[in-house]
């Protein structure tokens, strides 16, 4: 048996994907976590438990990283997989805890500076800039902004966005322009900021902002692009990234709300085998050739 620690497991994809997984692999067994105690996760895990939210603006919530620790070594759990991205930066503190005792559960994320990274669009855009050719125009500045018009006097229409760090650490912004045009997840497997896999899908109709419809296409430029952002974040395990209109608009360091399964192979399979030590890098990029194009 193979207990995979799931969590934010209530989300839209959980049931789809723990029942594709268990269809490939009868050994996996899952334990949902997840802040809801009536989240439906209870229903399609093996087991279940309610966590604290592991996330307060951009700190970390000691209590998550605890009791996700206690599952950890109750359950004596061998994967642990993240559905959500605030979950990641936890998680991220907690790998190097677990490294350092060296315990044999493998935590799917990247390291805490990456986390922290995609997690905060500045930074993410700050990172890439010399590498991505195709960033939106942004401003970032932590007092807040004003805004007025172009040819107004005596300071009519001025209008000020203020940013108090000191009283409230969510009023951070990041102003950018208005991008509108095709949208495009990718759902990419790193090692170590090498690019292994990726499929590119549209983002037609969307419901919370999970993907309800939408086609596998073909974008070899974008392809490119997340290559190197890969390598500059040094992006670890499953990401998801997304374009507009060739854009970069974020990079989400964890397994994607809506997965597309193809018929003759699942990323998130391919990255638990991964992380099991079962497959190797090399073998991944042999998937890359088998994207079914074209599927709705």
């Amino acid at each position: 048996m193979i207990k995979i620690l799931l969590t934010s497991a209530g989300y839209q994809g959980g049931a789809t994907l723990i029942r594709k997984l268990k269809e490939l692999d009868n050994r996996f067994y899952f334990i949902g976590a997840d802040i809801n105690r009536k989240s439906a996760a209870k229903f399609y895990c093996d087991k279940f438990y309610r966590v604290s939210p592991a996330i307060k603006y951009e700190m970390k919530s000691e209590k998550f990283i605890r009791e996700i620790s206690e599952i950890i070594k109750k359950e004596k759990i061998d994967i642990v997989l993240p559905a959500g991205s605030y979950d990641c930066y936890g998680l991220s503190l907690l790998k190097e805890t677990l490294v350092n005792k060296k315990s044999k559960t493998e935590i799917m994320v990247a390291s805490e500076r990456t986390i922290f990274n995609c997690n905060n669009k500045y930074h993410t855009y700050w990172e890439v800039r010399n590498v991505v050719k195709n960033l939106p125009r942004f401003l970032y500045w932590h007092k807040g902004y004003c805004i007025k018009p172009l040819t107004g006097k005596g300071s009519r229409k001025i209008n000020f966005i203020e940013t108090d760090l000191e009283k409230d650490k969510s009023d951070r912004l990041l102003v950018m322009e208005k991008i509108e045009g095709e949208e495009i997840d990718i759902d990419c497997l790193f090692w170590k900021g090498e690019l292994l896999l990726s499929m590119c899908k549209t983002r037609e109709r969307v419901y919370g902002g999970t993907l309800m419809e939408g086609e596998i296409v073909d974008r070899p430029e974008l392809i490119e692009q997340i290559r190197k952002i890969g390598k500059v974040l040094n992006l670890h395990y499953l990401n998801v990234i997304q374009f507009m209109e060739g854009k970069l608009l974020e990079v989400n360091p964890r397994i994607a709300g809506a997965v597309f399964y193809p018929d003759n192979w699942n990323m998130p399979y391919l990255a638990i085998k991964l992380a099991l030590g079962e497959i190797k890098p090399k073998e991944i990029k042999q998937y890359q050739t088998k994207i079914p194009f074209g599927r709705r």
